[in-house]
């Protein structure tokens, strides 16, 4: 399931140089204390709309840990029928829906599934096979857009994210969408409704309708994302 769709326990790294990205909350406060000896950042007090946060503080990174409501089961554990993004190199993404006795191949190895299940997230993967490894990665909407199927061209993360922004979406926000395609743009807008909201979104071509809905539902949007088989230009009959 792709967890961080439900902002419940999304990790987000904010660089300390002054300057906060909301990271899609509805609202952020940010207030700062530094040490007198070294003058480093030593506090990170965020205070976001509907979200309580923890936080950890490293040389020149904040880990923040939202915790709202659960849109989808999430695990720090993987487990059979999760989804799990296989990271060989940057360029290089691919997925698999982990299942006990099967394999993934790819260039750096075969890798068994049962190596992977109870694993956590972001664990280090070593290949039977060879001295290769991937990494398995819990799945958010831009590691999805770089490993999910192409059926269309999409939109990707960068443009994602100013398409979500400069509608202001927010939980419980419905928008509808022309156009499903792969459905990588669904899947961010899901994340950015979440909880309480809905996406409408509509397609042409039956065969990208059915395989959408079919990857909507076993990534744990079935209850978000409507998908329907229909052309939203054509001429009205009758």
């Amino acid at each position: 399931s792709i967890a961080s769709l439900s902002r419940d326990f999304t990790k987000v790294h904010i660089k300390t140089h002054g300057t906060i990205a909301s990271s899609g909350l509805n609202r952020v406060e940010v207030s700062t204390k530094k040490d007198d000896a070294s003058s480093s950042l030593s506090h990170l007090n965020i205070i976001a709309s509907n979200a309580a946060i923890n936080h950890t503080i490293s040389p020149s990174f904040t880990t923040c840990q939202t915790f709202t409501d659960s849109l989808i089961r999430r695990t720090d554990v993987i487990k059979p029928n999760d989804l799990v993004v296989v990271y060989s190199t940057w360029n290089d993404m691919s997925f698999v829906y982990v299942e006990d006795g099967q394999l993934y191949s790819n260039r750096n190895g075969t890798f068994h599934h049962s190596d992977i299940l109870g694993q956590s997230y972001g664990s280090k993967i070593p290949s039977r096979s060879t001295d290769g490894f991937i990494y398995a990665l819990r799945p958010t909407p831009e590691l999805w857009s770089r490993s999910l199927p192409h059926r269309t061209q999409i939109v990707h993360e960068l443009d994602q994210s100013v398409v979500v922004f400069s509608l202001d979406l927010k939980p419980g926000c419905v928008v509808l969408e022309s156009g499903t395609g792969s459905g990588a743009m669904s899947t961010a807008i899901a994340r950015a409704v979440s909880p309480g909201g809905k996406v409408w979104t509509y397609e042409f071509n039956k065969d990208r309708v059915e395989k959408a809905r079919e990857e909507f539902e076993r990534n744990g949007l079935g209850g978000i994302v409507e998908v329907t088989h229909r052309d939203v230009c054509g001429k009205r009959e009758g």
